[in-house]
């Protein structure tokens, strides 16, 4: 076999090996859990139309990215909310507070982490997208689960009632 032969097919393997050891792992899987991906917070009182509302949110989007260290997986995640305010509103900030949770910790308490928010709407504004700080963690590596098979879970904290008006008014 020629020289040139040799090198043209050492040259592709190389190739893609050096592909292979440059991609990054894959991070955790994230998604948005549904009946969590919406709050609609009345005021204080038995009313419960639309003259009550004080805020209305939807969890619309979320940004992460992970790094592979010595002790494991650390994952940073953010969480985007589109927020309207309602009539029920007493002020132009509402504090929501949104989850993030690991189901294969479940039931210690470094299974979920409850995380404060506060949306503020300027003057004349009743609709806003507001991103939160984030949260960042730390997923140890663990014999029966590899990096990428952790499934991560965000939504908003609801109350019982909350959760119950999503699922009667599913959207």
């Amino acid at each position: 076999m020629s020289r040139a032969l040799l090198l043209a097919l050492a040259v592709p393997l190389a190739l893609s090996a050096c592909a292979k050891k440059d991609e990054p792992p894959p991070c955790p899987k994230v998604a948005i859990l549904g009946d969590a991906a919406r709050l609609t917070k009345f005021r204080p009182g038995p009313g419960r139309d639309v003259t009550d509302v004080e805020i209305e949110a939807e969890m619309s989007a979320f940004r992460g990215e992970c790094q592979y260290k010595d002790e494991g997986v650390e994952v940073s995640l953010a969480v985007a909310v589109d927020a309207r305010r309602g009539p029920g509103a007493p002020e132009r900030v509402s504090d929501l507070d949104w989850f993030v949770a690991v189901p294969v910790f479940y039931p210690k308490p470094e299974a979920k982490a409850v995380i404060k928010m506060s949306v503020g709407f300027p003057v004349n504004v009743e609709t806003v997208r507001a991103t939160d700080e984030g949260v960042t963690m730390l997923l140890p590596y663990r014999a029966d689960v590899q990096a990428q098979d952790y499934q991560i879970f965000v939504g908003f904290q609801l109350t019982p009632e909350q959760l119950e008006y999503n699922r009667r008014h599913g959207r």
